[in-house]
């Protein structure tokens, strides 16, 4: 250290500086700063916003067993499932058939279509009306056809009542009208839309 008085370097704890006798300041330690403990108590917490998990609610499907047919599953359906269509008694309608020497049997078959394209989902499909005239073009190779894919329009309906689908619909009613049995696949696709039908005549 030095001397504050002349400068000279003395020893560190020496009480007068060697060259000028003057009395040697002793150092003050010196003191940590002062430190402030922080004031939680003024501490001001963030605002909580009150969020609400919005109640979503999934679309309410009935489930049925999960099962495998035909290369399709039946996951979801509903049992209960109805179309906008009357009903019709089999009987009579094939007892008005042989009375109006086939005439009711015509009206029957246009309705039959068109309910069956109503219960199917499926309206853009060709008419009762246009089905039947395109048949006498054809010679009833178009109503042949028009079987055909009546078993596909069956079988959505079992999809939407979540029944299993049945591939063979489709060839069974071809068959019957390939050996003049036409009436009895009406009366099979009349009998499935009699178990959809909301309303009996």
């Amino acid at each position: 250290m030095f001397c504050t008085n002349c400068g000279a370097q003395i020893q560190d704890g020496v009480a007068f500086c060697g060259s000028c006798g003057a009395a040697v300041a002793k150092k003050e330690p010196q003191s940590p700063p002062n430190y402030q403990q922080p004031n939680f108590n003024n501490y001001q917490q963030p605002p909580v916003y009150n969020y609400q998990q919005p109640n979503y609610q999934p679309p309410n499907y009935q489930q049925q067993n999960y099962q495998q047919n035909g290369g399709y599953y039946q996951a979801y359906g509903n049992p209960d499932y109805k179309a906008p269509i009357y009903s019709k008694n089999l009987g009579t309608c094939i007892l008005l058939s042989i009375i109006t020497c086939g005439i009711y049997g015509i009206v029957w078959f246009i309705n039959m279509v068109n309910d069956l394209n109503t219960a199917s989902q499926t309206p853009n499909d060709s008419n009762g009306t246009t089905v039947f005239l395109l048949g006498l073009v054809t010679c009833g190779i178009y109503q042949w056809y028009w079987l055909y894919k009546a078993g596909e329009k069956v079988n959505a309906i079992n999809r939407m009542k979540g029944l299993p689908h049945d591939s063979s619909l489709s060839i069974l009613y071809l068959a019957l009208a390939f050996f003049g049995l036409g009436i009895v696949a009406n009366c099979l696709i009349q009998s499935k839309l009699n178990e959809v039908a909301a309303y009996a005549e």
